[in-house]
């Protein structure tokens, strides 16, 4: 019996919304099948179940899948998908997006095959169990085939001295320090004495040669100057 792409692509969307627990999955007769499936990563080869794999926000996670097949039926390997989990509680936490196999992949009784397939790693940054799942076909039924969970931890990429981000918010944040003390400087920095022989200077500078500036004498001198002046 065939699939085609857009039943495939709803049932894998349908059970990956409706992620069971393995217990229920064992129940359901999902785990009956006498298939062999195991995976590494493919950035962290050595790393085992019992150890702890780790992952920055923004790499992209590869899962190198190999599978046997000792069952009467021939089995059809659809998609795959998963789960993180909560380490202690092994609470659903985040669902991984199921996404179809194209072409799909066909093994036959006492055959064995590879392939992977990979993820996005996009999460807040903690401890996980990462419990990935294949979607097969067997006798026209589409099952999930839960596979050993890994430890790992998902961190934030460290921030870089040379990021241009970096760089750039640290040059927009000097030009505005350094603004801020030149007019704090120009304000409040110089004394009283400086600031008033500033303002002589700068008003004395406006005056032309050979004549001066009378809002700087006091109107009894000028009075008294012209009284001198008609008398003559």
């Amino acid at each position: 019996m065939k699939f085609s792409s857009s039943i495939v692509f709803t049932a894998l969307a349908f059970l990956s919304l409706t992620a069971a627990s393995d217990e229920e999955k064992k129940a359901s007769g999902a785990m009956q099948l006498d298939i062999y499936v195991d995976y590494v990563l493919e950035d962290q080869p050595t790393v085992g179940a019992d150890e702890l794999a780790s992952f920055l926000n923004g790499e992209t996670a590869v899962l190198k899948y190999s599978m046997a097949s000792r069952d009467e039926n021939n089995v059809t390997v659809v998609g795959a998908g998963g789960t993180l989990r909560h380490p202690t509680t092994h609470e659903i936490l985040y669902n991984l997006t199921a996404e179809a196999l194209d072409p799909m992949i066909s093994i036959k009784p006492n055959s064995s095959y590879e392939f992977q397939k990979s993820f996005e790693v996009d999460f807040e940054p903690a401890n996980y169990i990462l419990a990935p799942e294949i979607y097969i076909v067997v006798a026209g039924v589409i099952k999930s085939v839960p596979i050993r969970n890994q430890r790992l931890i998902i961190t934030n990429v460290p921030l870089s001295l040379f990021d241009p981000q970096l760089v750039f918010l640290v040059a927009v944040l000097v030009a505005i320090l350094g603004a801020s003390t030149w007019f704090v400087y120009n304000q409040f920095g110089t004394s009283p004495a400086a600031r008033l022989k500033h303002s002589k200077e700068r008003r004395s500078s406006a005056v032309a040669p050979g004549k001066f500036d009378s809002d700087w004498i006091p109107e009894e001198h000028l009075k008294k100057a012209k009284r001198t002046k008609k008398a003559n």
